[in-house]
């Protein structure tokens, strides 16, 4: 299977909280407009545009490098600050991705 990079920018309602990021192992390598599902163990308060997030993202863009695939998935608006670190927590735990917080 192809390792993939994938990198999720994440917001709450009134400002940009940080960046989940991370290589999964996927069956094939997505195309921009495929969407990429992600286990989700527990309620969250997030949206993917206007839509509830239930753990489906877009490929917004991919890039192709020496270094492998990367692509960026749609962002994620958390409802607060603490359900933006409950996806981050969930994320890591589920998926071992990584989680930068930005600084306000």
């Amino acid at each position: 299977m192809p390792e993939v990079r994938i990198d999720i920018s994440l917001f709450t309602m009134d400002a940009a909280f940080g960046m989940i990021s991370g290589d999964l192992h996927l069956p094939v390598v997505p195309q921009v407009g495929d969407q990429l599902s992600l286990r989700i163990t527990r309620p969250v308060k997030a949206f993917c545009g206007k839509l509830p997030f239930g753990g489906m993202l877009r490929v917004t863009n991919r890039m192709i490098s020496e270094d492998g695939v990367i692509v960026i998935l749609e962002d994620l608006t958390a409802a607060t600050p603490e359900d933006a670190q409950s996806i981050m927590a969930m994320l890591e735990e589920n998926h071992r991705l990584l989680s930068d917080v930005w600084e306000p």
